[in-house]
């Protein structure tokens, strides 16, 4: 899987979204998964460590270590390790009954392509750190993360941003204590709730907050294990004006904190809220966690002169409150801390 192996359950659409959606070629691979058929031009799914590249994911690995040499806040970290800076901590130790680094480190190449994809766009981003994040870059680096990425299923991920032609509604479940809190869902509540914010952090046309409006229940189901986030349908045109938002947003609450990395704990505040909304509004069919938590993340972090940070939980973005995810962060940070000094 993914940064986020809980990721996938977001992306099944319904079988009247992808019928509606066969005249694309990408929708007409996806229907092919969905009826047991491989279409001839993508291999089969993998298992979990096997069809691994090594190769290529160590020639990724050689140029990232090149250029975390020239940021001081890596400067020390060993190459062997920089796979753990593009997967959830949680998941660096070995799974029970498995002894081998490989078991590990290639656990989320059963999507194909992840290390090589996620290794390069980090790289990418590290190379051109200082460039304003707006909604096309942030596309940008999401097209990176997916570059070439077959999905579980076989299929090759899809780039860009999603709408009425590359996704439908979207729900993904939610875990009490890990991934949602009370006080998280209470801040989803209220953030569409007050849109009269200057700059507006969400407009009213947002696809979660659309949800919230027409059946609030839907955004957490009746008991613990049935809690779900929903997310509504968005063409691409609007999904960047919501990217915009946030980030004008975001740029908002940073310009009042003075020259970096001076108010930290506001600064990691104010990213946390920024990647929670990227998170929450879901703009792509695909790798939106990977994209956020390990890239946006530590692009926001640097260029506010603060160190790197590796989640333990990359779903704590879905809806634990931003105090949790700031909290979160630090503890990245000194989780980054330990693992370059190594």
């Amino acid at each position: 899987m993914t940064s986020a192996e809980g990721e996938s359950p977001r992306n099944a659409l319904s079988m009247g979204s992808r019928l509606r959606n066969t005249k694309a070629l990408g929708f007409k691979l996806k229907l092919d998964a969905l009826r047991g058929t491989e279409p001839e031009s993508v291999p089969a799914p993998r298992k979990r460590g096997e069809g691994v590249d090594e190769a290529a994911i160590a020639n990724a690995e050689t140029k990232l270590a090149d250029q975390m040499r020239r940021h001081p806040e890596y400067r020390g970290f060993p190459e062997r390790e920089s796979w753990k800076l593009v997967m959830d901590g949680n998941k660096h130790l070995a799974p029970p009954g498995t002894t081998k680094l490989t078991q590990v480190k290639y656990r989320f190449e059963n999507e194909h392509g992840y290390l090589v994809a996620m290794l390069g766009a980090l790289t990418a981003m590290l190379a051109d750190v200082d460039r304003p994040l707006t909604c096309r870059y942030y596309e940008h680096l999401h097209d990176l993360c997916v570059d070439n990425v077959y999905n579980t299923r076989g299929v090759l991920m899809s780039k860009g941003y999603r709408g009425s032609t590359s996704g439908g509604t979207v729900r993904f479940g939610v875990r009490p204590g890990q991934t949602w809190s009370q006080e998280g869902y209470d801040e989803l509540k209220a953030k569409f709730a007050a849109r009269a914010s200057d700059p507006p952090r969400h407009r009213r046309g947002n696809p979660v907050g659309k949800r919230m409006d027409s059946d609030p229940a839907m955004m957490a189901g009746p008991t613990v294990e049935n809690k779900q986030v929903v997310i509504a349908p968005v063409d691409p045109f609007t999904a960047s004006g919501y990217v915009e938002d946030i980030l004008a947003a975001y740029e908002h609450d940073i310009a009042s904190l003075g020259v970096p990395p001076a108010n930290s704990d506001q600064r990691i505040t104010a990213i946390a809220r920024c990647c929670q909304d990227l998170d929450q509004i879901h703009v792509f069919s695909d790798g939106n966690i990977r994209t956020v938590v390990f890239v946006v993340l530590t692009k926001l972090l640097l260029q506010n002169k603060l160190s790197p940070a590796v989640l333990m939980e990359p779903n704590l973005l879905d809806c634990m409150s931003v105090q949790q995810i700031t909290a979160a962060i630090k503890a990245g940070q000194d989780y980054f801390t330990r693992l370059r000094g190594r």
